[in-house]
């Protein structure tokens, strides 16, 4: 699943890849098993220092095949029986109290059981236990690892097995005591990641013709010839650590509201972020000049680069030649969808005049008492199947397909909009989705007068209401649902802009990565 920092980091895993719906995933990742015991007081380090001292430092010699006991007030450790016998309860009490001491530290019972791995790798680079700990109310997640390592950054998301973790490689660099080994395999990782990208692309040269397209293909063939010719290749600000869910013994998470702080002391490079609390960092970004509460900048492309698998790549390829050459594009209701050119304008007059046919129908089916369906027509894979129905051409592999519903007993429109990529292996994976509703009570007059300005909604309305086939009151009210649908549309459409403009820059970063949805 999928959290708040996740797109602003640049992984996209399942299909809320919008921000309207990433706090959903947010809850399941903080169902995991928090750390309540793991940070020491720093008041019970010192209780826990006396300890030491007064009682286990003390049991250094061996008497009669055990430790020798500490003296006690007027106790010989080398008395009678009856004196070791009498000696007990005190010995009893000091380890309970040494116990409890412990306890409270995180060292015992109430600490994660720890399990020292034979062997460590890239994807478990972490510090150990002399880490710097969370401050309180930090805006930074901790990962406590059963090897007894720690990892302090963002966890970005989760699969059915894998976590998704993203720290700082300044961090990492200071913190793990194997940064030097795991940081080669990093890089020989990364090393992979760009010979696939130069080779993909010297066979996609070797057959597009396509003179919008062949400028990505060629800069982005360049690019990575740079990076594998150079003796020091660059590297990432920001590390994608992918994790084995049943590795991870606990996390610490950060309240849902600090996240933006977390991802803007990254973009502004605060010293040490992931040390200082949520209000520290604040004061920091207000002396910058920087209003930490504001959406989260892109940090997408700071990562370092990752070996992708087809689908991935298919689908950046499709929403490259979407973009600059080809715009495949399908609009339509749960009835019907139909091909449209790429980027047309919304036609208020058929949304109206649809608006209309679904309150009459709607008025209708109320009087003969019968339950209004929204099953026909709404099942995903059934709406997308018919836009494929509608491809001739064997190149056209990708379509925007959005479908509007307007629910006039509800006062409901709601947008669904998807866009699909068929892979290789000829099966259409829709990579995007967003689903998105307006109500008619957030419809204001300024956009009402909006939409009765339109031309074409003018010239509607002067060819129905001379006839009376409508009265005013139905008609107000399929404007009403008409602006409703227009405002959800648009927003559908911002949100899908912005999903592909990220993908634009570079072929490998930002991460896109999907669940299908069958």
């Amino acid at each position: 699943m999928v959290s708040v920092p996740a797109v602003a980091c640049g992984i996209i895993l399942p299909n809320e890849v919008d921000r309207c719906s990433l706090r959903k995933s947010c809850e399941e990742v903080r169902q995991c098993q928090p750390i309540t015991t793991s940070v020491c007081p720093e008041d019970a380090h010192v209780v826990l220092r006396r300890f030491d001292i007064w009682f286990l430092r003390r049991m250094e010699r061996t008497w009669e095949g055990g430790l020798s006991l500490p003296t006690l007030p007027g106790l010989d450790p080398r008395g009678s029986r009856a004196q070791r016998v009498k000696r007990l309860p005190f010995l009893l009490l000091a380890i309970a109290w040494g116990s409890a001491v412990l306890s409270a530290s995180g060292w015992l019972w109430g600490a994660p059981q720890q399990v020292r791995a034979s062997k460590s790798s890239p994807n478990q680079s972490a510090a150990k236990r002399g880490s710097p700990l969370l401050p309180k109310n930090s805006p930074y997640d901790r990962l406590d690892l059963k090897d007894g390592s720690v990892l302090v950054g963002l966890v970005l998301g989760e699969n059915s097995e894998m976590s998704f973790f993203a720290c700082r490689r300044a961090w990492l660099s200071k913190h793990d005591p194997k940064y030097a080994e795991h940081a080669k395999q990093l890089r020989a990782r990364e090393q992979i990641a760009y010979e696939q990208l130069r080779d993909r692309l010297e066979r996609i040269l070797a057959e597009d013709r396509d003179p919008e397209c062949r400028f990505v293909w060629e800069q982005e063939l360049d690019r990575a010839k740079n990076w594998l010719s150079s003796n020091t290749p660059s590297e990432s600000e920001l590390i994608l650590v992918e994790l084995p869910r049943a590795g991870i013994a606990s996390v610490q998470r950060h309240a849902p509201t600090t996240a933006g702080l977390a991802i803007w002391a990254w973009d502004q490079h605060l010293e040490s972020p992931e040390s200082k609390t949520a209000e520290v960092i604040s004061k920091d970004l207000e002396g910058l000049g920087v209003d930490g509460k504001r959406d989260a900048p892109d940090l997408g492309r700071r990562f370092q680069a990752f070996p992708q698998d087809e689908n991935e790549w298919d689908a950046r390829c499709a929403l490259v030649r979407f973009s600059r050459s080809k715009g495949i594009e399908f609009q339509g209701t749960p009835s019907m969808m139909m091909r449209v050119e790429k980027g047309k304008a919304v036609d208020m007059a058929k949304l109206l005049s649809k608006s209309l046919e679904n309150q009459s129908q709607a008025l209708l089916g109320e009087l003969l008492g019968e339950k209004p369906s929204r099953a026909s027509g709404r099942g995903f894979r059934r709406w997308i199947d018919r836009c494929i129905s509608q491809l001739t051409d064997p190149n056209e592999n990708y379509f925007r397909a959005t479908q509007v519903d307007t629910d006039l007993l509800d006062g409901q429109a709601t947008v669904t909009t998807a866009f699909a990529v068929r892979n290789g292996k000829g099966e259409w994976l829709p990579i995007w989705r967003l689903e998105l509703s307006v109500h008619r009570s957030q419809i204001h007059g300024d956009r009402l007068k909006e939409l009765e300005s339109d031309p074409q909604i003018q010239s509607l309305l002067g060819l129905i209401k001379p006839l009376g086939l409508v009265n005013q009151e139905t008609l107000q009210t399929a404007l009403v649902m008409g602006a409703a649908t227009k405002q959800a549309q648009e927003e559908a459409n911002s949100r899908f802009e912005y999903f592909r403009q990220r993908y634009q820059h570079r072929l490998d970063l930002p991460i896109l990565r999907w669940d299908p949805i069958r």
